[in-house]
């Protein structure tokens, strides 16, 4: 304050918990001001306000001044013993400068705000609480509620007057066991609306006090000190003493009732009950295998095996049957292989020799994780499939990040999966003679699966909390191995946990909107958690869908509470590092929560943040009211967003366009990176064997390489067609015993059973149709004409077969009726053995169509085809695509080498759309995809088929790899994110700092820009011509900003009449003087070709610092 005492001031103080009203601050503040406006003061009283509050260290000018140090003494705050972040919005020191309370030397009232912990190490006082507390004159603690209150009892036993409330445990006891002439302990009452009488009284007990010479001041601190005689423990003691003796009277009196009221029974039967029930306790026996193949179960617990051929054939050569019998689960399979059959194996040359080759690959792959580099990604995802023996999938986007990380570890990134146990995975399907889905869930058991428990260094099982409601709920930590990537699975079926959180993590999206929103809390929140246990700190954080999008609330919380930045400044660090992946193409899709959902379980986040409530809800909302969307706050909290193909990205940019205001969609910063699939999990071991050949060895490290691919053109069409007929072969085989085991298990008419499995034919034309049945898939678009379809699949010379599969969500009604008509329709005799839908839509099943179909069919409505996969996978295998130009397909057709419905609609009516549709797959197949397969040399040989099969596979293959799908990523975020959240972290994160304080200060001014004046020609009078230069002039009035904040540019759009802009040109205007902060901005140029067009000049905040301009979020339009 720079100001001297002649004689001590009165010291008052307030301390406790940062809550502004409940604690009765802000009337503590109040009666200061009010206070200070007594001119006829006899003392000067100095008030402290022992609050910690959001600080980041002590106020050096005041530590000079203090200690005598050289240096700056200039405090701008002068009632401030440490910095606060945002001290504009930080309710203490905006009441105190609202109320004038500025300390003048004039004042009679001065104030200290002390926002730290006084553990006797704070920089300024660097005494503790409990010895700065002797030291004080009075005490107030105006609280409108507190169940006790111990800061008023701290005061009276240290022998300080101090004021509390009737609503506050400690003054309602007090008013009950003081004399009522004691004045040491003032109880002001309390209600919900009487603030002034709370203000009033507080000053009158500080005039009350100011008034008493100093004789009357130590018998007041007297009086103080023997009032706290009353809440010694040898005085309260005595009262429990007396509940705990009412108690047991009651008990004694209720004892006769009570054994009245217990029914009679046998002793015997109580015997049994707590003798003869078993208490199961959990005994662990490891698999043995022989020493010879002790490497056996290394493997088995890795799910390399999955996507390694001569791996399952290893397992398989054991035993066959067995292999079989147990799913082609390795982890249980070798539990009941014999120790006879591995000693017998011992001897099997060929057994030892594939064993030891598959050895030596494996833990030569495995030792190259030693190699990988910078950057490390965390990868979060709701969902991941491997394989079947690992149920945490539902479909496409499990698939695709299981495929992801599958790629991952064989270009060796240093990338750590994130994602959640299923206790029952998704259901198993199954149909009944009716068509009706039913959907079955099967436990999983962890102990037979290929993952393992972390352990901590006791050996225990590793587990996070987080926090919900009046409760904690804990997850266990798992690990699968994918290669060379671990991938950390959380399951809540955790003892501690209460039974409702223990089937948290038991279904993949089961449950209600509650039940999901518990699930992504433990994914985002619970996810990063379990990073922090691990000690893995990522460079690079990916939210792979909206679920996670909590990693970004949670990673928050831990800067602000462990770093001690501003929100603002985390906030920049946070999103300088994350991406987000959005799979969804409409708006509906997105996951969104009501805000009460929201503050029932996260009402406690702001507080960690050091935000508001309403601060916490627009990361996730656009307008208050709204819903909070999971992908308006993974949006917020990423820098870089994609899209999972070229049209979903296009469509992406329109989706999240409201999130960067004065910006049209194709503007924004929302990219894309097309999904690809994995080759070796998802190529028939015979086109594996034909590339390895054709291609060469150097293909394996450089997948998307279409020059390799190209090589195809050169293979013999006997070759290829001789692969295409026994991949079909195969899959039809599979149908039938699949087909036949699905109808004997519901009695379905043997004849139908007979007629199906003799006429589904080895040589037919096979059309494929495989996808989560969701109505926009449009799964009975083929079935709109039953008698035109029936003609062209029972054409005599030219047959043709239809497989179906897919699940629909076990809440999809119109999703299961899609099933139920499809299997209703393959059951009318003109259909039998021509449409079958093949139940239970699995790994296995998916690999088997892809591999063996001949078409593989996708029929979606535009655009609402995020991207797709199975058609990549088909396109590998020598299928062909058919498909709406949508998704994927948008940038994988070619002529001649697949066949594609328009992407445009034709018709706004959807059903005019369908049967047009309809109509048009009907007349391609009629008219040039049947012909085409049917068209035979004298071998049997359709060349130009073949010809088509080479096209796509030379051409449309190599673009759909993961490879490519992953150095995509790097290319395009991975490198981008990792250099910029490097930058950011020198000097305790100065840029993320100097960004932050940028952006504060460019907002304060934002409002305050005038467009002084707009010159441009008369269009209207004098049209453009061609190439015709044309000068613009722009003034704007900066007020308090600097040019260097500002850009100034011209947008012009193509006229348009349905209200939809397209940007023709942007035109960056040149700044060429600043007179009197005005300053004038010229735009030179010429229109490129004539049409009618629209102008308009927008301005926006700029610093190079930022990652694209959008990002400041200011814009003003002229």
């Amino acid at each position: 304050m720079n100001y001297k005492y002649e004689k001590e001031p009165v010291i008052v103080a307030t301390s406790g918990r940062y809550e502004f009203s409940n604690k009765g601050y802000d009337l503590f503040i109040n009666a200061l001001a009010e206070l200070n406006k007594n001119t006829n003061l006899k003392e000067e009283v100095l008030a402290l306000i022992l609050v910690p509050a959001n600080n980041y260290g002590a106020v050096n000018q005041l530590y000079n001044i203090l200690n005598n140090v050289q240096g700056d003494t200039n405090i701008v705050n002068n009632f401030l013993t440490h910095n606060i972040h945002d001290i504009e919005y930080d309710p203490i020191a905006k009441r105190i400068c609202e109320k004038q309370l500025f300390n003048k030397a004039e004042n009679k009232v001065k104030i200290i705000f002390v926002p730290t912990y006084l553990n006797g190490d704070d920089g300024i006082f660097d005494i503790k609480y409990y010895d700065l507390l002797p030291g004080l004159d009075l005490t107030a603690f105006v609280s409108y509620y507190e169940p006790w209150g111990y800061t008023p009892l701290e005061s009276v036993a240290f022998g300080i007057p101090t004021i509390t409330t009737s609503l506050a445990g400690f003054g309602k006891w007090m008013q009950g066991v003081l004399d009522e002439n004691d004045k040491s302990v003032k109880v002001i009452n309390r209600t919900d609306d009487n603030a002034d009488e709370v203000v009033a009284e507080i000053i009158n007990y500080f005039n009350f006090y100011l008034a008493l010479n100093q004789k009357e001041r130590e018998n007041l601190s007297k009086s103080a000190f023997a009032a706290s005689d009353n809440a010694l423990w040898t005085n309260l003691i005595k009262e429990y003493e007396k509940a705990y003796s009412f108690a047991l009277e009651k008990v004694n009196d209720r004892q006769d009732e009570f054994v009245k009221q217990i029914p009679s029974r046998p002793i015997s039967e109580t015997y049994d009950k707590e003798l003869h029930t078993p208490q199961w306790r959990k005994l662990e026996v490891k698999t043995h295998v022989t020493e010879r193949f002790s490497a056996l179960i290394a493997i088995s617990c890795n799910l390399w095996w999955t996507w390694n051929k001569p791996a399952r054939t290893m397992f398989k050569y054991i035993d066959p049957e067995l292999w079989i019998e147990h799913a082609k689960n390795p982890v249980t399979f070798l539990e009941n292989v014999s120790i006879s059959r591995l000693q017998e194996l011992e001897n099997d040359k060929y057994f030892t020799n594939l064993y030891d080759s598959v050895c030596k690959e494996f833990y030569e792959y495995i030792a190259k994780k030693k190699e990988k580099k910078a950057p490390k990604i965390a990868y979060f995802s709701m969902e991941y499939g491997f394989d079947d023996n690992l149920k945490i999938f539902s479909g496409g986007l499990g698939i695709l990040a299981g495929d992801f990380l599958k790629e991952a570890s064989d270009t060796n990134t240093d990338l750590v999966g994130i994602g959640l146990l299923y206790r029952y995975g998704y259901f198993k399907q199954k149909i009944t003679s009716l068509g009706e889905q039913n959907a079955e869930y099967i436990p999983q058991n962890f102990d037979k699966m290929p993952i393992q428990p972390v352990r901590d260094d006791k050996n225990e099982q590793m587990k996070i909390m987080v926090y919900f409601p009046g409760r904690n709920v804990y997850a266990k930590i798992w690990k699968a191995n994918i290669g060379r990537i671990p991938l950390y699975l959380l399951d809540t079926d955790v003892e501690e946990n209460q039974e409702q959180d223990k089937y948290i993590t038991s279904r993949l999206y089961g449950g209600d909107i509650e039940f999901r929103f518990k699930q992504e809390m433990i994914l985002g929140v619970g996810g990063i958690r379990a990073l922090q246990a691990l000690n893995i700190y990522p460079d690079v954080y990916h939210c792979n869908e909206g679920h996670a999008a909590f990693i970004g609330l949670e990673r928050l919380r831990i800067l602000r509470t462990r770093r001690n930045l501003k929100f603002e400044e985390a906030l920049e660090i946070i999103r300088a590092s994350t991406l987000f992946t959005t799979h969804t193409p409409v708006p509906a899709g997105h996951d969104t929560f009501d805000e009460n959902l929201m503050r029932t379980y996260m009402s406690h986040y702001p507080e960690r943040l050091k935000i508001t409530w309403d601060e916490m809800m627009r990361l996730g909302m656009l307008n208050k009211g709204d819903k909070f969307s999971m992908s308006y706050l993974a949006a917020n909290v990423s820098q870089e967003i994609n899209g999972v193909s070229m049209l979903h990205g296009q469509v992406s940019k329109e989706m999240f366009k409201d999130l960067w205001k004065g910006y049209f969609a194709e503007e924004n910063h929302v990219g894309y990176v097309t999904n690809g699939v994995h080759y070796h999990t998802w190529t028939a071991s015979a086109w594996q064997n034909l590339y390895l050949t054709t291609f060469g060895k150097e293909f394996l490290n450089d997948l998307s390489n279409q020059k390799y691919w190209s090589k195809i053109q050169d293979v013999d069409d006997e070759i290829i067609w001789d692969i295409r007929q026994k991949q079909r072969a195969k899959l039809v085989n599979f149908v039938k015993n699949k087909v036949r085991r699905n109808w004997i298990r519901r009695y379905e008419d043997p004849k139908n059973l007979v007629a199906v499995t003799e006429k589904i034919n080895e040589n037919v034309l096979t059309i494929g149709f495989a996808r989560r049945f969701a109505t926009y898939k449009r799964g009975d678009l083929l079935l709109k004409n039953p008698e035109r379809l029936a003609r062209i699949l029972n054409n005599p010379e030219k047959p043709v077969q239809i497989l179906f599969a897919g699940k629909a969500h076990p809440n999809d009604k119109a999703g299961q009726d899609l099933i139920k008509k499809i299997v209703q329709i393959s059951k009318q005799p003109e259909f039998l053995g021509k449409i079958i839908f093949v139940e239970d839509y699995d790994i296995n099943l998916a690999k088997h169509l892809v591999q063996g179909v001949d078409i593989w069919l996708n029929t979606p409505t535009r655009p609402q085809e995020a991207s797709g996969t199975s058609g990549m996978k088909a396109v590998m295998n020598g299928a062909l695509h058919f498909s709406v130009l949508d998704g994927w397909w948008v940038e994988g057709y070619k002529e001649g080498a697949g066949w594609a419905l328009p992407e445009k609609r034709t018709y706004q009516d959807q059903e005019l759309q369908n049967e047009l549709d309809t109509q048009t797959i009907y007349s391609l197949l009629e008219n040039e995809i049947v012909p085409l397969f049917y068209n035979r040399d004298e071998k049997g040989i359709p060349h130009d088929w073949i010809k088509f099969i080479k096209n796509s596979i030379a051409t449309i293959a190599p673009q759909f790899t993961t490879k490519r799908m992953i150095d995509d990523y790097f290319d395009k975020y991975y490198n981008k994110l990792y250099q910029r959240s490097e930058l950011m972290k020198p000097n305790l994160y100065e840029m993320a700092s100097k960004i932050a304080d940028w952006k504060k200060s460019v907002k304060r001014g934002w409002n305050d820009l005038e467009i002084v004046s707009v010159k441009f020609p008369d269009f209207d009078k004098h049209p453009l011509s061609v190439n015709e230069n044309f000068t613009g002039e722009i003034e704007i009035n900066l007020k308090g900003l600097s040019s260097d904040d500002i850009g100034v540019e011209v947008i012009v759009t193509d006229a348009t009449t349905n209200g939809f802009t397209k940007i023709y040109a942007i035109h960056q205007a040149e700044l060429v003087e600043v007179k009197n902060k005005i300053a004038r901005y010229i735009v030179n140029s010429a229109p490129k070709k004539p049409g009618f067009y629209n102008y308009a000049i927008r301005v926006y905040a700029k610093n190079d610092l930022l990652p694209y301009k959008q990002d400041s979020g200011l814009v003003l339009w002229a």
